[in-house]
C-alpha cells in the first residue's frame, strides 16, 4: 500500500510566502541571476517534497524521498514515536513519526493518517511498540 506524505500549512504557507516574496523582490530589483538560483532551489525542493511517499509491501517499509529510497524490514522495527524534530524529513508537516529499527537506525516520516499507517505495520509485526503523545 502507498502512503503519501502529510503536508501541513503550519510550515508550507510561511515557506511558500517567503520564497514568493523573495522572488518578487529579486525581479523588482532586476537581480536575474539570483532569481534563477532561487527558482532552481525552489524547483529542487518541490521535486523532493512531491516525490516523498511510503510503501508497505512484502513485509518491507520503503521510504521514498526524491532521489533516495530506504528499505526497512518491518520485522526489524522496534518502536515508533511522535517526534518534534524539523530535521531529516522531506515534508512540510509537524505531525511526524520517527521509526526506530535495527539497533541504532531511525527514519523520520509523516504519513497522512498515523493511526492507519501504524495499524498496517502492526499487522505485519505486532511487537512494534507505539509511543504516541496523547492529544488534548
Amino acid at each position: 500500500m502507498v502512503y503519501r506524505k502529510k503536508t501541513g500549512l503550519t510550515i508550507s504557507a510561511p515557506v511558500l510566502a517567503l520564497f514568493v516574496a523573495l522572488g518578487i523582490t529579486l525581479i523588482i530589483d532586476g537581480k536575474w541571476p539570483a532569481f534563477l538560483i532561487l527558482l532552481s532551489i525552489s524547483g529542487f525542493m518541490a521535486y523532493l517534497f512531491m516525490n516523498t511517499y511510503y510503501v508497505i509491501a512484502d513485509n518491507v517499509l520503503s521510504v521514498h524521498t526524491g532521489f533516495n529510497k530506504i528499505g526497512i524490514d518491518v520485522a526489524a522495527i522496534k518502536y515508533i514515536e511522535d517526534t518534534p524534530t524539523l530535521w531529516s524529513a522531506a515534508t512540510f508537516s509537524l505531525g511526524r513519526l520517527e521509526v526506530f529499527y535495527n539497533r541504532y537506525d531511525s527514519v523520520v516520516i509523516s504519513p497522512p493518517d498515523k493511526t492507519a499507517f501504524i495499524a498496517h505495520l502492526k499487522t505485519i509485526n505486532n511487537n512494534i511498540e507505539v509511543r504516541l503523545k496523547e492529544r488534548k
